[in-house]
């Protein structure tokens, strides 16, 4: 069985550009993601790409929809936001 390699053309930016956008971020090397608290103390973050690049697109964090081992992960993690 063969696989078709799909692309997806994602816009991306570059991890100074995010640092420009929220300079009070932390880019978490071990989640692949740039975490950032918005003006209304939400916690957003941005997917880091294969090539070290981001995706343009904001997502949110929800810690109520994970397990524990995830969600104590991600609250350590948090902690080193401005």
């Amino acid at each position: 069985m063969a696989f078709k390699l799909v692309e997806y053309n994602t816009q991306s930016i570059s991890l100074d550009e995010v640092k420009n956008r929220y300079p009070d971020g932390y880019h978490s090397v071990d989640h692949g993601c740039y975490y950032y608290l918005d003006q209304d103390g939400e916690v957003g973050y941005f997917i880091e790409l294969a090539n070290g690049d981001f995706e343009d697109e904001v997502n949110y964090v929800d810690l109520d929809t994970m397990d524990d081992i995830d969600r104590a992960e991600v609250e350590a993690e948090l902690v080193n936001l401005g």
